[in-house]
């Protein structure tokens, strides 16, 4: 059977509200008097607030009862269990998956810094190699697709960036590897939030066989068309899960 997993998009670019501030526990307050800008402690504030209504509403219980507890390296999880979730930010925006059933992970990126650069410290060989074959004008949102994966998988199983990404092979085409760690295959699901932030459909996508770069030596392409859609300011993101999920869609806007 398919798991159910509910992604919440959550805006980020107001304020946060007195409320917003008293929902959080003294460990998320003494965190967000760390930022050094404040544009980044607003953002901090809302969307751990958001974060809170959320699983208090998926969890059935008031958001200043949820009591949190980290893992090994430090992933966040509800010390009830009744709700596994991963949040992810980038600039204005926060996503947040939840999930009842498997365990999650998930990353969103609106631009890359340095493509070149970091593709080198993170892409497996094969990654590497399907990458430097692309057009110039394709390689960050073929680059944003892969980190994305990495991320999310990462995230998922709660190690982080402690295990070297070049160890993690998820591809560049338009269907994700299944990578298997921590002793479970790890399923990903590309989904990417557009301009005017109208989010787009949530599914396992099939391959593009229409306009394909060619692929190297380990089968890896992205096309023309599925990069093509991918426009500047757009908000690519990816969710990993430890067992298929069904198609789902996101949420718009944080809860009250």
């Amino acid at each position: 059977m398919e798991a159910a997993v509910t992604i919440w998009h959550i805006p980020l670019s107001e304020g946060p509200t007195v409320d917003d501030h008293a929902l959080l526990d003294v460990a998320e307050r003494r965190r967000a008097e760390r930022f050094l800008r404040e544009g980044d402690r607003r953002r901090y504030v809302r969307a751990h607030a958001a974060m809170r209504r959320i699983l208090a509403q998926e969890a059935g219980c008031r958001p200043d009862r949820l009591v949190f507890v980290a893992g090994e390296y430090g992933k966040p999880a509800l010390a009830d269990g009744s709700v596994r979730f991963n949040l992810s930010h980038s600039g204005d925006h926060a996503v947040l998956a939840t999930s009842v059933e498997v365990e999650v992970g998930i990353d969103i990126e609106i631009r890359a810094i340095d493509t070149q650069r970091i593709a080198r410290l993170v892409l497996t060989d094969g990654e590497t190699k399907a990458f430097a074959v692309l057009p110039a004008d394709v390689q960050e949102a073929a680059f944003l697709r892969v980190w994305t994966r990495k991320e999310a998988v990462l995230k998922a199983v709660g190690c982080g960036l402690t295990l070297d990404p070049r160890n993690v092979e998820v591809g560049l085409g338009s269907v994700p590897e299944t990578p298997e760690l921590a002793g479970q295959r790890w399923r990903l699901c590309d989904f990417t939030l557009a301009p005017g932030l109208e989010p787009s459909p949530i599914r396992f996508t099939q391959p593009h066989r229409d306009a394909a770069f060619p692929t190297n030596e380990t089968g890896a392409s992205v096309s023309q068309a599925e990069a093509s859609i991918w426009p500047v300011n757009a908000l690519i993101g990816c969710l990993a899960a430890n067992k298929k999920i069904a198609p789902v869609g996101i949420r718009s806007g944080a809860i009250k």
